[in-house]
């Protein structure tokens, strides 16, 4: 996807969505952070690594967030460089949760295939994506976005260099102490 497709399919959910409505924003793509400021980025496949011109940051990533209706936000970034936005505020790994409140407190949680670091592509799919595939398809009941984190990174660690980060986006509107609840029961996915 292009910068344009990343920002107009972000600001099509702001109109499509409730805020009862779960929202899964996963982006696997390149990614960078400059060193000097700290700032991460999205290199979508209209951007270069020599000019910013499409390059979209993750200040801009958490705008549009913010203007999304939804209570229950995750953003899953697996790219180089994509745990500076985790970084955004750090969230304790909840064990024991209470699904009436975490319905009712606005989560914009994001989880990173890696820390400031690169991270490892595969074949078919990067070593990230496989595990988050495998431990999503192991969830048989509610569970905590953070919970789910720790079982990722337990087995991402194991395998390869790179760790994943887990924290909540402050700048689109997040309730402390919220999580993104998974649910089992009819997602609906809409790839772009």
């Amino acid at each position: 996807m292009s910068q344009s497709d990343i920002i107009n399919a972000l600001r099509a959910l702001q109109g499509e969505v409730t805020e009862k409505d779960q929202i899964i924003v996963y982006y696997a793509g390149h990614g960078y952070e400059v060193e000097k400021t700290g700032v991460g980025y999205w290199l979508p496949v209209d951007a270069t690594p020599i000019s910013i011109k499409n390059w979209l940051s993750n200040k801009d990533v958490g705008v549009l967030l913010s203007r999304i209706p939804a209570k229950n936000i995750m953003v899953i970034a697996d790219s180089c460089y994509s745990g500076s936005l985790a970084a955004d505020q750090k969230v304790d790994v909840l064990s024991g949760f209470d699904p009436a409140k975490l319905s009712e407190q606005r989560g914009v949680m994001v989880m990173s295939s890696g820390g400031d670091e690169p991270v490892m592509d595969g074949d078919a799919n990067s070593p990230f994506a496989r595990v988050l595939n495998k431990k999503l398809n192991e969830l048989n009941k509610q569970t905590v976005g953070s919970v789910l984190y720790r079982k990722v990174r337990a087995d991402i660690i194991a395998e390869v260099p790179q760790t994943p980060q887990y924290g909540a986006i402050a700048t689109a509107g997040y309730d402390e102490g919220a999580d993104f609840l998974f649910q089992n029961s009819g997602v609906k996915m809409r790839a772009q």
